[in-house]
């Protein structure tokens, strides 16, 4: 049998090699150039590695390579995650594998969106995608996070907003989802008037960077993607928002960010926010392992009222 962590080298190779020429094959392969979607398609064009709906997409060679490597994560022993996080040649690999994988993300989330509001069960369909998604959107760490608020902010929820649409289906709040991108925006706007709980929801389109004020919520939520771009320079500007949202935080207010651990940091950036003054910050990391499927973290920040003692 290969060894398990070669094979993880081996894929992020791949991976990195795909970051290479993966703009001029955006440009060559646009995602707004799907087909229409018939009565009786399939959302997806099958199982990882097949063509969405018969089209051709920048990111089909990539699709079997997340395959093996989402699996290879789902289940990896401790001492695995270990063995790959020491691995120099892999670490040095990771910012152009989260550049790759914040397009191919964004990209998907944006043709299934517009699948979704084009299909003619579109609301039947969402509503299924919620009910089976709820269990990874929000999970016991998001809801112990979320403890007792009630007016949620949302930011980067993206084209496909599943996490603030599974949070709005499943708890008994009021959900604000801001989105900087205008074509990202207009399709969250779409799927939250077919999810039939519209009431329960507000949209903005903004940059959380261009809001100055929390006051009007209990908790700001990220999902893991917030503020990865496919520009190069991601690293440190989950980070930056992070640090821009406790700037503005009242106490009271806590925000709650997705945040990945383990091999999870192969895929997305890791945050770290150190010492914050006057804010307390926590971490929730679910157990992975081979009896338990890898779930993304969590960091928490509350700001402390004035001369309120350090939580323990």
């Amino acid at each position: 049998m290969n060894d398990p962590a070669e094979r993880i080298l081996a894929l992020c190779r791949a991976l990195e090699a795909c970051a290479a020429g993966m703009d001029e094959l955006r440009n060559e392969h646009p995602v707004h150039a799907q087909p229409c979607v018939a009565d009786d398609a399939p959302l997806w064009g099958g199982s990882v590695g097949s063509k969405v709906n018969g089209a051709a997409y920048w990111f089909d060679d990539i699709e079997p390579v997340y395959g093996e490597l989402d699996e290879l994560i789902r289940f990896a022993p401790a001492d695995l995650h270990a063995r790959v996080l020491s691995d120099a040649r892999i670490r040095a690999l990771a910012p152009a594998i989260h550049r790759v994988r914040a397009a191919y993300e964004r990209d998907k989330e944006l043709l299934q969106a517009r699948f979704l509001v084009e299909a003619d069960d579109g609301p039947q369909r969402l509503g299924r995608i919620i009910a089976e998604e709820s269990y990874w959107a929000l999970g016991d760490e998001l809801r112990e996070a979320l403890g007792t608020s009630r007016r949620i902010l949302v930011a980067g929820s993206g084209p496909l907003p599943i996490t603030a649409l599974c949070i709005g289906a499943t708890l008994d709040v009021h959900v604000t989802c801001v989105e900087r991108d205008p074509a990202c925006h207009a399709l969250g706007e779409r799927l939250i008037a077919m999810s039939g709980r519209e009431e329960h929801f507000e949209t903005v389109e903004s940059d959380i960077l261009a809001l100055t004020s929390f006051a009007d919520y209990d908790a700001i939520v990220g999902v893991v993607l917030l503020g990865v771009g496919t520009e190069g320079d991601e690293a440190s500007s989950k980070a930056r928002i992070a640090r821009h949202i406790i700037a503005h935080m009242t106490p009271g207010t806590r925000m709650v960010l997705r945040n990945p651990h383990g091999l999870g940091r192969l895929l997305y950036p890791s945050l770290d926010l150190g010492e914050e003054p006057d804010v307390d910050v926590r971490r929730l990391v679910p157990q992975v392992g081979p009896d338990h499927p890898y779930r993304s973290g969590l960091v928490v920040a509350e700001r402390r009222a004035p001369g309120a003692d350090h939580a323990h």
